[in-house]
């Protein structure tokens, strides 16, 4: 699990955990502790998508934070061009 910041606090605030709250730039060991809880706990909601590691788990937590309403539309658009 690597820390970025900006998009991790972003998913916690999404989720509600409080690694949200706990971020701060001067090494603290506190904040790795959430950070590791934070990757935990969604690693155990998102079981059913089976991810192999921690890599698969900060890569739904990005997925989560950057996807937009924008992304969809494009997907909407590309399957209908599909069907035509």
């Amino acid at each position: 699990m690597f820390l970025k910041p900006t998009m991790i606090t972003a998913f916690a605030e999404r989720v509600g955990h409080p690694f949200a709250n706990a971020y701060k730039s001067e090494l603290d060991p506190a904040v790795y502790e959430s950070l590791f809880d934070l990757a935990r706990t969604t690693r155990n909601k998102i079981s059913d998508l089976r991810p192999r590691n921690m890599t698969d788990v900060q890569c739904f937590m990005w997925t989560s934070v950057e996807y937009t309403e924008d992304d969809k539309q494009d997907l909407l658009e590309a399957r209908a061009d599909e069907h035509h």
